[in-house]
């Protein structure tokens, strides 16, 4: 009889809402608390048909990696905000000052094949994905970034009818994605 979380006190099923979230680049600006929630990396198989001896068929095509979503809630210290936009016009910053800048106000920066990816990447550093047990050093799965930038920026909306959280949703491209578990 295979084993089920119900009767073996070893078997525990992994839950939504034990993970944490650090930006390479930015781990140190944008606390691990400020991350409200995260999709998961996911991929999915392009398909070519085919036709061979007046057969026709469908075969698997190219894998790509599908982006993924953060929804950070807003804070004034550390302002994640201006965290985001400073390392945006300054990626490779640290605290000794910029490596390379960007004039974020000027639109030419990002048009067309102008957009400096290697700087955007630079911009996020590695991003790392951990679902956790117990307590943050039980890491049942980790998930690791590769060559990731954002894609979009959503700043959130601001109304009178709500008293939620300011939110700043995020979304991440990225080349590949490494599992460990």
């Amino acid at each position: 009889m295979p084993r089920s979380f119900w009767t073996d006190r070893d078997i525990t099923p992994k839950t939504k809402f034990r993970w944490l979230v650090y930006f390479g680049a930015m781990s140190y600006r944008i606390p691990p608390w400020a991350v409200k929630s995260v999709t998961k990396p996911s991929f999915q198989f392009g398909k070519k048909d085919y036709h061979a001896g007046g057969k026709w068929g469908v075969i698997a095509g190219k894998m790509t990696w599908n982006p993924i979503e953060i929804t950070l809630v807003d804070t004034n210290a550390p302002d994640v905000a201006w965290t985001l936009l400073k390392r945006l016009a300054t990626p490779g910053t640290s605290d000794d000052g910029p490596v390379a800048g960007i004039d974020i106000s000027d639109p030419e920066t990002y048009s067309g094949d102008k957009a400096p990816t290697d700087l955007l990447m630079a911009q996020l550093g590695e991003v790392k994905i951990y679902q956790i047990g117990d307590d943050e050093n039980d890491i049942l799965e980790k998930w690791t970034l590769m060559d990731a930038f954002i894609e979009s920026y959503d700043f959130g909306e601001l109304s009178y009818e709500d008293e939620s959280l300011s939110e700043i949703k995020l979304t991440i491209m990225y080349m590949s994605a490494k599992f460990n578990y």
